[in-house]
């Protein structure tokens, strides 16, 4: 039963049950069992709607006990505040209709313009048009329901307009009822349908409550994929789809649209031209699964920042390593792989020689080479992996120690197919730590630079090749470079073939010279060939960055070759000019 109204002004009205005052002191002494809350006796189960005023109640015999009166007060709100209040009462007859089941209403149901707060309960913008249905039926097929609106005010529909209006129909009936309020406040809007039982009707009665003026919830306002990868770095973009006179997320941001970069919930709230405001809410997720991250530092234990890091897997069949996956750390030294499919992997920083010159690449736990690293397991997922580069400090000199790296055993021809991209490391026994490293070029060729007089070790860092018992090199003052050395890896250790010192072949040697040296504005270079070849010459600076490369073919005998502008352009300092023949490399110090 609806003892509610509506107030014209739009204010929000509150209902709930009272004690029957007899005077202005006084209440009604009720019997046993009656109250104001339970004002129709036990087992009547008597509940008012505060917000709907609907009243609910289990009739339990014909008639009326105790005067059968239900009081009530409507409270009248404004912007929250209470401005005034009314004690109404009714009095409850019960008739005993035999044979005649009531109709019964369907939960209203949105069209446009509105948003759902509860059954029966929504939310709308002022000054915008909304509609939704409503509908009852009877358990009978054969009555005629009459479903009708009233107290509606001017301008609103059902379906013709004017203050009341009904729609018929034969077990079942509905109606749609639309409205334009200009006014902020709670509306509601009362329905009741009556069959054709005679000789007394059956009636029941519905609210819908329309609140207007409120931030009204728009489920479509943000377009969304509502997911994010993190680990390749792909935000999701959260975009109202502009057209709105302000935006207001939750990160602060004021812009039709914006980039979700973390999970988390974002919303927004905008205002439409008209001065509606609509708000929307997204969750997004992180679709990865991060199964490997930590945080990499140098040996000086500061941040290892923006650096590659490799996920590498062994293939025990090849005895290799493969690369699976690559990232780089951030500013703080940290790192993450998502979605590792292998079952085993490794982590290795790989710091550029530029950035961190004195850094080796690392495998995790804190080890350089393969034989030590660690594994890390499918099991152990999400894993924490931190660790420390090794120290690879080079102290810097004129030496140099290169060479070709072959196959050993596993050779096809004579003496050795080259063995392109393998690590290799240069360890000084005289410092007690790595100085260097070097990959192997498409020839098997690489070198070590800017060394000085010492004992070294040269270790090729792979699967199953001993690590320890490796070729023990010389620098000394008068013998600084070690060019043309002849390395076989075999499957299980690193083995070395020193060269013939003198160049018994004297196809084989060349000699090349800068004067004057130090360079002045003008120089040249002198070059000894022993028979016609193409030289190539690559210049560094100190730090071994190639800074110019070019060619030249040059006949048997004596060439003077004018230097230009890469080398006489150069600011004051040392650098290197590499000369390679086919048979054999010079490294000349320029300064």
């Amino acid at each position: 039963m609806f003892i509610g109204g509506i107030d014209p002004d739009g204010d929000s009205l509150a209902f709930s049950l009272q004690d029957i005052m007899m005077d202005s002191l006084n209440f009604h002494n009720y019997s046993i069992g009656f109250s104001g809350q339970n004002p129709l006796g036990p087992n009547w189960n008597v509940s008012l709607d505060p917000v709907s005023g609907i009243v609910d109640f289990n009739p339990t015999q014909f008639g009326v006990t105790d005067g059968g009166y239900l009081n009530y007060k409507v409270d009248q709100y404004r912007n929250g505040v209470l401005v005034g209040s009314n004690v109404i009462g009714r009095k409850i007859y019960v008739l005993g209709l035999s044979g005649n089941d009531v109709p019964y209403f369907n939960p209203a149901t949105a069209v446009s313009g509105l948003d759902s707060v509860n059954p029966n309960h929504y939310k709308a913008c002022i000054g915008q048009p909304f509609c939704f249905n409503i509908s009852a039926k009877d358990y009978s097929t054969t009555e005629t329901l009459d479903l009708s609106a009233s107290h509606l005010l001017a301008g609103a529909s059902f379906p013709a307009m004017g203050q009341f209006q009904s729609v018929t129909g034969i077990g079942n009936v509905s109606g749609q009822f639309c409205w334009t309020i200009n006014t902020p406040g709670r509306y509601r809007i009362p329905f009741r349908v009556y069959d054709s039982f005679c000789p007394y009707v059956g009636m029941t009665e519905e609210v819908v409550t329309i609140d207007v003026g409120f931030q009204v919830h728009r489920p479509s306002l943000i377009s969304s994929s509502q997911s994010l990868h993190t680990c390749n770095g792909t935000g999701d973009t959260l975009d109202t789809g502009g057209g709105y006179a302000t935006y207001n997320w939750n990160t602060g941001a004021t812009t039709a649209m914006i980039i979700a970069n973390t999970p988390g919930l974002y919303q927004v709230s905008v205002t439409t031209p008209a001065g509606c405001s609509l708000w929307d809410s997204v969750t997004v997720v992180q679709q990865a699964q991060v199964d490997i991250s930590g945080t990499i530092l140098t040996h000086l234990s500061a941040p290892l920042a923006n650096q590659h890091v490799w996920l590498i897997r062994h293939d025990a069949t090849l005895q290799s390593l493969l690369l699976v996956d690559s990232a780089f750390t951030d500013a703080s030294g940290f790192y993450q792989f998502c979605d590792v499919t292998e079952d085993t992997v490794y982590v290795k920083a790989a710091p550029s020689l530029a950035a961190y010159p004195n850094e080796m690449p690392t495998y995790a736990d804190t080890s350089i080479f393969f034989a030590t690293a660690r594994p890390i397991f499918a099991t152990q997922f999400p894993a924490t992996v931190n660790f420390s580069t090794k120290q690879g400090t080079n102290p810097g000199g004129i030496g140099f120690i290169g060479g070709l790296l072959s196959q050993g055993a596993n050779k096809t021809t004579a003496p050795g197919d080259p063995v392109p991209g393998q690590t290799m490391i240069l360890f000084s026994n005289t410092l007690g730590h790595a100085v260097a490293h070097a990959t192997t070029d498409a020839n098997g060729y690489f070198g070590f630079y800017f060394l000085q007089p010492g004992d070294y070790k040269v270790i090729a860092d792979k699967p199953g090749v001993d690590p320890y018992n490796v070729p023990g090199i010389t620098l000394t003052a008068q013998q600084s470079f070690l060019d043309s050395l002849d390395f076989r890896l075999h499957s299980t250790y690193l083995e070395l073939f020193m060269p013939v010192l003198g160049n018994p072949d004297p196809r084989a040697a060349f000699e090349v010279a800068v004067l004057p040296n130090p360079l002045t504005d003008a120089g040249s270079l002198r070059i000894s060939m022993p028979e016609q070849a193409e030289l190539a010459f690559k210049l560094m600076d100190i730090q071994g960055r190639a800074l110019g490369n070019w060619k030249a073919l040059l006949g048997k005998g004596q060439t003077v070759l004018p230097l230009g502008s890469e080398i006489l352009g150069l600011e004051a300092g040392t650098y290197f000019l590499e000369v390679k023949s086919p048979q054999e490399v010079r490294t000349l110090k320029i300064s």
